[in-house]
């Protein structure tokens, strides 16, 4: 195995060795940590000339946690209960993991163990070769080198299988066969980088740069953090020799933002095959963290997941002389194509199925800062559909979403959305383009259907189709015929396979339910929601010590799509705050480490509770 470098400071890290892990103590944890931080102490003008970290005088040195208090308590609401903590029993392992949580060392451990993460590029493309002939999947190896020399204690204890290639699967056995195993899961590829763009990037997007509180780079947030956080929470439990009853597994897919395919999918058949349908207590993959609304702390894991739809619109004409030009060429026609579809979206709906629904009941019940009328409204929707279509004209006009507040239950749960984010069309100046081409991607209404997509399409379509005397073919269907008369051609097609309806069917209710609410209970209370932060309190800090959750649908999609035959309780959360993060899938990606220390927490917390739980 190669030794991997700190990026311009030359020192390298020791690999590990079975002989280094071979117990479970915490003495191999802070021999871990003492060698990353001999290799800071070492490299500190290096990279402080550099710009990767800081020099070791500027090193954050973060404010330990605060001790634990009681946690106020109150009754029960009638449509929005609050779930107490849910505080692991084991009160010494407790205290060990609380002390190195807010311990100095372990907050520059985390930066940059999650630093050298982000400095290996896993990006992936909608259009790659198979694994095992394109070559743009062999990044990953080193990724899987690096895992192996940072987290020596999860290697050791954990069982590690690769699927299918790149695919990471661990196995922490537990001791009781009879209780189910969880399954957390998250995914190691990223989006590109646009190249045009990188000048615009405050550190390089591969550097990995920790600047005393954030790691910045492609990856930082999504879904690298997921990773690290998880691996380090591991790797203390371990260190602090904890053992599980309950079986632990992790994942780890490699082509999330190309559909999971390759990845997830392959993980979910082989477990699959080994557990069986229905065998996992649950599984957690990324998802909605936490966030203030009106005056109240709420954290909405996802029990729903909208469906995805890539649709590739190809206009094909005669081409020829741009000196003899018609009176629309391919680009043009195509243009006037996508301008329709942005002028006519999908109707947006709100029902009280919608696990939306339940989070502005959540609101209503507990936000004081929530407009009077508009909780009235809320309330009356239980039972009337003029007021529940007066919500919806409520989300539409704005609702909870603010430009400081993006990630707010917003109108965009309501329906199908549609995104033109591919474009091409012609090869030269003076020539007719005689092709021309855009991908749309749809995130489709978890109650609408792929099926209703396209019969959107071709309604909104076909006119504009007629009107430039086109043929159609959509989706595998003649729609307009061609003849001698058309001048072209437009075909509709699923460019990449990636297609899917969208997925429902998680309770908001019993065990799973109030261990994932129990948890994060606990976990925001102790630390007042933002651990290690020097923020100034935001206007919910008089209620920071309680917060509710309620579930959401997942905007986006996420590998736990491919595991639901494995579980009826498939959770998409990540215990971070938004204003602990931003950039993700654009420009300046970055991840607070004060953030990371919140999830590495809450997965120490969750692991510990569900081993005590009866799920």
């Amino acid at each position: 195995m190669e030794k991997y470098t700190l990026r311009s400071s030359g020192m390298t890290l020791p690999t590990a060795s079975a002989d280094r892990v071979g117990s479970r103590s915490s003495i191999h944890r802070h021999w871990l940590i003492a060698q990353l931080w001999a290799v800071l102490l070492g490299a500190g003008f290096i990279t402080h000339q550099y710009g990767l970290l800081p020099s070791v005088c500027d090193l954050h040195f973060a404010v330990p946690h605060p001790p634990s208090q009681p946690v106020e308590t109150y009754p029960e609401a009638p449509v929005c209960p609050w779930i107490p903590p849910l505080i692991p029993s084991n009160a010494a392992l407790l205290t060990a993991l609380y002390t190195e949580l807010g311990s100095a060392a372990f907050f520059n451990y985390t930066a940059l163990v999650h630093s050298g993460a982000v400095q290996i590029p896993t990006f992936t493309q909608d259009e790659m070769g198979p694994v095992g002939e394109d070559p743009a999947w062999k990044k990953f190896t080193k990724l899987h080198e690096y895992f192996e020399w940072t987290y020596p204690l999860v290697h050791h204890t954990l069982k590690r299988e690769l699927v299918n290639t790149y695919g990471l699967l661990y196995t922490w056995q537990g001791s009781d066969l009879d209780l189910k195993p969880i399954l957390l899961t998250g995914h190691q590829a990223t989006v590109p980088v646009d190249e045009e763009t990188r000048d615009q990037w405050v550190y390089p997007p591969f550097s990995g740069h920790f600047d005393g509180e954030r790691v910045w780079g492609r990856g930082a947030i999504d879904d690298k953090a997921t990773i690290t956080s998880t691996f380090v929470a591991l790797e203390s439990l371990i260190a602090h020799g904890f053992t599980p009853k309950r079986t632990i597994l992790l994942a780890f897919g490699f082509d999330e933002e190309a559909g999971g395919r390759r990845g997830a999918a392959h993980v979910a058949s082989f477990l699959l095959t080994r557990y069986g349908s229905s065998s996992l207590a649950f599984v957690l993959d990324e998802g909605t963290g936490y966030l203030p609304e009106l005056g109240a702390m709420y954290a909405m894991p996802s029990t729903a997941e909208k469906g995805y739809y890539d649709v590739r619109l190809t206009v094909q004409t005669r081409g020829g002389h741009s000196a003899l030009p018609p009176p629309h060429t391919s680009i043009g026609i195509l243009a006037a194509l996508v301008a329709a579809i942005e002028e006519n979206p999908a109707p947006s709906r709100l029902t009280r199925t919608n696990p939306l629904y339940e989070t502005l009941q959540c609101i209503a019940e507990h936000s004081p800062g929530l407009e009077e009328d508009v909780r009235g409204l809320i309330k009356q929707s239980r039972t009337s559909d003029k007021a529940l279509e007066g919500v919806a004209q409520w989300l539409r006009s704005g609702g909870l979403a603010t430009e400081a507040n993006p990630l707010a239950p917003n109108e965009v749960l309501m329906r199908t959305t549609q995104a033109v984010d591919l474009f091409h069309g012609g090869v030269k100046a003076n020539q007719l383009p005689q092709l021309a081409w855009a991908v749309v991607n749809h995130r489709i209404h978890i109650e609408s259907s792929m099926a209703e997509v396209e019969d959107h399409l071709i309604e909104v379509l076909t006119p504009h189709v007629e009107r430039f005397n086109l043929s159609l073919s959509a989706f595998d269907r003649p729609i307009i015929a061609d003849n001698a008369g058309t001048t072209g051609s437009l075909e509709l097609v699923d460019p990449y396979g990636t297609a899917r309806d969208p997925l429902m069917g998680t309770p908001s209710r019993g065990p799973v339910w109030e261990l994932l609410s129990g948890t994060i209970q606990s976990v925001f209370a102790r630390t007042d929601g933002f651990p290690h932060s020097q923020s100034t309190p935001d206007a919910v800090s008089e209620v920071v010590r309680r917060i509710h959750v309620a579930p959401i649908p997942a905007g986006g999609s996420t590998d736990a799509y491919h595991y639901q035959q494995l579980s009826a309780n498939i959770h998409r959360y990540a215990h971070f705050r938004p204003e602990g993060m931003d950039g993700g899938h654009g420009l300046n990606e970055w991840m607070s480490i004060s953030n990371m220390l919140g999830a590495v927490e809450f997965v120490m917390t969750l692991v510990l509770n569900a081993d005590e739980a009866e799920l």
